[in-house]
């Protein structure tokens, strides 16, 4: 199954419909980050969730920034998507894995915490980028989002989101599905949403067994309105001229400093781990640029 977005609306318009399966984009950032299962999870929800907010970005050149920190195991989480269906991220810890001792689930609230805030951060070319931060609520991410999407940006939301991981650490199923009530809506919309969800098995174990996107959306409303549907993956926009930039800003005194001390320079991109190496020469072009 081909990793896709779709995006939907009611047929009266007041409930908007967000799903995707993205079992591609988590295995590829776990191949990427060498993750173990909890941490696969954690980052694999978060990705989910943040190509949702990038497909609703209207700037081609904008992209979205979540950052999640719950002074858990795993430490920040951080996720960049564009409109363009990619997405691209990071844990700080790869090695975190734990279960729920109750049910053997993956225990991703415990690796994430509850002691920190997640972040939402719009930005769009020559524009101040629009920020909305709240407290954490579980750590389990599809919760804190909704509570995101409802104190932030007041638009009452559900976020299920899930990842399945096998035995082997590979990633079987992940996706997810965002409903939003727009303005307008009323107390039969609420009931509606209610009742649509009330039922609804987790969305990785639908995706397992064979349950694309649009399905998704199906199943909580059959009659909803098709409006858009792409493809999504996991890519890193990383060039080395973006690192020569970076050292390019830094003071003469500092590039001397690495020139005498260092002399080469590699540099690692937290986002695929492609290595960019600077010879002694390269840093001297670059203090004589300056």
């Amino acid at each position: 199954m081909e990793d896709t977005l779709v995006h939907a609306i009611s047929t009266n318009g007041h409930i908007r419909y967000m799903a995707l399966t993205s079992t591609q984009v988590v295995e590829t950032a776990r191949k990427i980050h060498d993750l173990l299962p909890t941490s696969t999870a954690a980052l694999g929800r978060t990705l989910s969730v943040t190509l949702m907010l990038g497909a609703q970005l209207k700037d081609k050149d904008g992209q979205v920034v979540v950052e999640i920190n719950g002074h858990g195991p795993c430490g920040t989480i951080i996720a960049i998507a564009k409109n363009d269906g990619t997405v691209k991220g990071m844990i700080a810890n790869p090695n975190c894995d734990d279960v729920y001792p109750e049910n053997g689930k993956l225990a991703v609230g415990k690796v994430v915490g509850t002691d920190g805030y997640l972040s939402v951060s719009r930005e769009s070319y020559g524009h101040t980028p629009f920020v909305g931060k709240v407290k954490l609520q579980s750590g389990e991410i599809g919760d804190d989002f909704a509570y995101y999407f409802a104190l932030s940006e007041q638009v009452p939301s559900v976020v299920s989101v899930g990842v399945l991981v096998r035995g082997d650490n590979s990633v079987q199923s992940a996706g997810a599905l965002l409903i939003q009530l727009m303005p307008g809506h009323d107390e039969t919309d609420i009931e509606t949403v209610e009742k649509s969800i009330a039922t609804l098995p987790p969305v990785s174990n639908l995706i397992d067994s064979g349950t694309d996107a649009q399905g998704l959306i199906e199943m909580v409303d059959a009659k909803a309105s098709i409006l858009s549907s792409m493809p999504i993956s996991y890519r890193c926009d990383c060039s080395k001229q973006r690192f020569h930039d970076a050292l390019a800003s830094l003071p003469k005194d500092e590039l001397k400093e690495l020139i005498e001390k260092d002399g080469t320079i590699e540099m690692q991109c937290h986002f695929c781990n492609r290595k960019m190496v600077f010879t002694k020469d390269d840093l001297a072009d670059l203090l004589y640029a300056n």
